[in-house]
């Protein structure tokens, strides 16, 4: 099957971490979109999202750490991008899991979408910055 969103090397922020941080994130966006085609149960494709949720918090936290141990002077900004994707992938977890709405191909364009804009315009800022204070 076809990947959603495959990596390319365009999306590296040339942070090893962040770069196998952001790879996972596009396995587990196309994860879901495989349950979503393949017909995945419900229980499965709720793990599935519990598993993208609890890495999104794992990665976002390390990017605002690493971004504030080094100063970075676009993190307010950046955080209160991550919060407010953090927030819309809880509100739709939470729709899901009462069954008010379902993983659809509009949802995972969003996070596709979301996800590949981010990194190709924020993440790839505080990368270049992080690079300049030596992180690789």
């Amino acid at each position: 099957m076809a990947e959603l969103i495959p990596w390319n090397d365009i999306y590296s922020v040339n942070i090893q971490r962040f770069d196998t941080q952001h790879k996972t994130l596009f396995k587990l966006i196309n994860k879901l979109n495989d349950g979503m085609v393949g017909g995945m149960g419900f229980r499965s494709m709720n793990a599935a999202l519990n598993d993208l949720v609890e890495f999104l918090r794992t990665h976002f936290t390390d990017e605002e750490s690493a971004m504030q141990k080094f100063g970075y002077p676009g993190y307010e900004l950046h955080a209160a991008q991550h919060q407010q994707f953090t927030r819309n992938v809880l509100d739709f977890k939470q729709k899901f899991g009462t069954g008010k709405v379902t993983v659809s191909h509009e949802l995972l364009t969003f996070f596709q979408t979301w996800l590949q804009q981010h990194i190709l315009r924020s993440d790839r800022a505080y990368g270049s910055f992080l690079a300049g204070k030596g992180v690789h």
